[in-house]
């Protein structure tokens, strides 16, 4: 990274910090792996909003579930949207099955 794309990384840091009185919106994604040779992987995506959980992604599943009013209705418009499939699919690829000889040596 050049000094440059390090000043303007850092301003705008700066400029929205992340402990503040504002609303909080966080993702987490996972792999589960298992089978003797990791054969089955499930890829699970979290989303929340103020520490309550909206929404969930399991690849399982194939499919998003929403928590509450909001995120049920957004959840529907993902599930039938293509993109967010193919996003997920591509997802889990680069997160999970690309990593599992890296894993297997932990």
């Amino acid at each position: 990274m050049n000094s440059y794309s390090f000043l303007i990384t850092l301003f705008i840091h700066l400029e929205h910090p992340v402990f503040s009185e504002q609303d909080f919106y966080q993702v987490k994604a996972c792999c589960s792996f298992n089978g003797p040779n990791f054969n089955h992987v499930e890829y699970i995506v979290r989303a929340s909003f103020n520490k309550n959980n909206m929404k969930e992604y399991n690849s399982t599943r194939g499919n998003w579930i929403g928590f509450t009013n909001y995120s049920i209705v957004y959840s529907n418009l993902s599930n039938i949207s293509p993109y967010d499939a193919l996003e997920r699919a591509m997802e889990k690829q680069l997160l999970c099955n690309d990593n599992i000889q890296v894993i297997q040596t932990i």
